[in-house]
């Protein structure tokens, strides 16, 4: 996920409606994606009535140990972005004709889309899984 797709989501939460817990995780979330502890602040200073100045930036230091053991990422802000306001509007999201052509005008990161091996189950027995399968599809009736 980009900065700006990042700042695009913190900027629909509303640091007051967060707990502290929410408030440390967007912090966590922040510093493992590679933004800084002053976009962590700039957020925070719009909830007057709990910000200490200084405060975003001693944490900062602490979550590097935190983030290790139990990482936080930008997907906890791209949740509260969504818990907050509902998803965020796609320009993609558009009908499509028979013939249309759908070209690519976005990077994917590979970070997002890694692969997860699979095993084989040990008792596996792929033409029962076939005729399971082909019962649920048809009727015995059916020809």
């Amino acid at each position: 996920m980009s900065r700006e797709q990042i700042l695009q989501h913190l900027d629909r939460i509303d640091p007051a409606r967060c707990n502290y817990e929410e408030w440390a995780q967007v912090g966590m979330a922040l510093q493992l994606e590679g933004l800084s502890a002053s976009d962590w602040d700039l957020w925070s200073r719009r909830d007057p009535a709990r910000y200490h100045e200084g405060e975003c930036y001693k944490k900062w230091g602490s979550f590097a140990s935190a983030n290790a053991s139990s990482p936080v990422t930008a997907g906890t802000i791209v949740h509260l972005s969504h818990e907050h306001n509902g998803p965020m509007a796609s320009s993609t999201n558009v009908a499509l004709d028979w013939d249309a052509v759908i070209t690519v005008d976005a990077i994917i990161d590979a970070y997002e889309v890694a692969p997860k091996a699979t095993e084989e189950p040990d008792d596996w027995n792929p033409a029962n899984d076939l005729i399971r399968y082909l019962s649920t599809l048809f009727e015995a009736s059916e020809h």
